[in-house]
């Protein structure tokens, strides 16, 4: 039940989400979370959220928020991205987000690249 998760759970959650034009709201990840759509990862003070897309031809997992410690992420991408190959067979992982990413842990340590952008703009 989605009142069960915690303050700071939730918070982390909208720290992200206001990162993301709140384009989902605190209530709609968890919905999705315990509907089995998504998946939530959390340790200490930093959360992920994750979802498998399914292709005709590859399996993705996609990271759809991140937010906390930035060591703290840097521990869990890999072993999320071990998880989503291992357990779920993925073939592909998949990330967008705010430029800063470009130049985190994940292009300077564990061989993410640029591969496209997202460009927003408020209407």
């Amino acid at each position: 039940m989605i009142e069960s998760y915690s303050a700071k759970t939730r918070g982390n959650l909208q720290a992200a989400l206001d990162e993301a034009h709140n384009t989902f709201s605190v209530e709609d990840i968890l919905l999705a979370v315990e509907s089995g759509t998504y998946q939530l990862w959390e340790e200490k003070d930093s959360v992920i959220v994750t979802e498998i897309l399914t292709y005709p031809q590859a399996k993705v997992l996609n990271f759809i928020l991140a937010a906390g410690d930035l060591p703290t992420l840097s521990r869990m991408f890999i072993v999320l991205e071990h998880w989503g190959s291992d357990v779920e067979g993925c073939r592909i992982a998949a990330t967008t987000g705010r430029m800063g990413w470009t130049r985190s842990f994940l292009t300077k340590e564990q061989g993410w690249k640029a591969t496209h952008v997202v460009l927003t703009k408020e209407i």
